[in-house]
């Protein structure tokens, strides 16, 4: 295997990594820890109205136009603050044990939701401008991989951390996860930038037809 194709896989699995990292505090919240919730006296009214925060997933084009709009271009430093943020909320979450106050941990579940769904914009914008056309198919078998991986993590592996270990040690273990693909995230852009830049052919196109027309006499000389 060449230098190059090794470099793309390296960073397949790190945003592979980052996709698992950020799917599964949102996967935990609505899958597995309802089953903790009834062993604890919730109530199925209780959890069904839970599962409601799953919905800035739907909004997602919302959460874009931030993005767009304020610091547009800067995808990793979007990526890594709202990463930082939601780890500071596992972290917090961990911390305060809201089982006894649904109202709590439903605002708490809803701002995990709203960062995970966020911060998944401006990384797939960095996993489509880092990888060249021929590796994105591979980058978004990759993705999909990642989302069935923190299914199995999120439904089923973290279930038993938290039967083992108690409440905390799920949402610190996914910060931790978060927090592993950070420094990775920075260092793949900065090679980016490092990197001469090549215009596209959709921007050398367009260069090139605005140059036509901003030619002198060329509207003259086509009469």
């Amino acid at each position: 295997m060449s230098a190059e194709r090794r470099a793309w896989w390296g960073r397949h699995l790190l945003f592979g990594w980052v996709n698992l990292a950020l799917a599964t505090p949102v996967i935990y919240l609505l899958l597995g820890l309802p089953l903790v919730l009834r062993a604890h006296g919730w109530s199925g009214t209780e959890i069904g109205l839970l599962q409601l925060t799953g919905l800035p997933a739907v909004f997602k084009f919302a959460l874009a136009i931030p993005v767009q709009r304020y610091n547009p271009g800067r995808y990793h430093n979007w990526a890594i603050g709202l990463c930082l943020l939601l780890i500071a909320l596992l972290v917090l979450i961990a911390w305060v044990q809201p089982l006894g106050r649904p109202g709590v941990l439903f605002a708490l579940a809803l701002l995990v939701s709203v960062l995970a769904a966020w911060a998944d914009v401006p990384l797939n914008a960095l996993a489509i401008r880092l990888f060249p056309e021929p590796e994105r198919l591979r980058a978004g078998s990759v993705r999909s991989a990642a989302l069935f991986a923190a299914a199995v993590v999120g439904g089923g592996l973290l279930l038993v951390a938290q039967e083992r270990w108690g409440w905390a040690l799920p949402f610190l273990i996914m910060a931790g996860m978060i927090g592993a693909g950070l420094p990775g995230l920075l260092l793949a852009e900065r090679r980016r930038t490092d990197a001469p830049a090549t215009p596209s052919a959709t921007a050398v196109a367009t260069i090139d037809w605005r140059g036509f027309f901003h030619q002198p006499r060329v509207c003259g000389a086509a009469s």
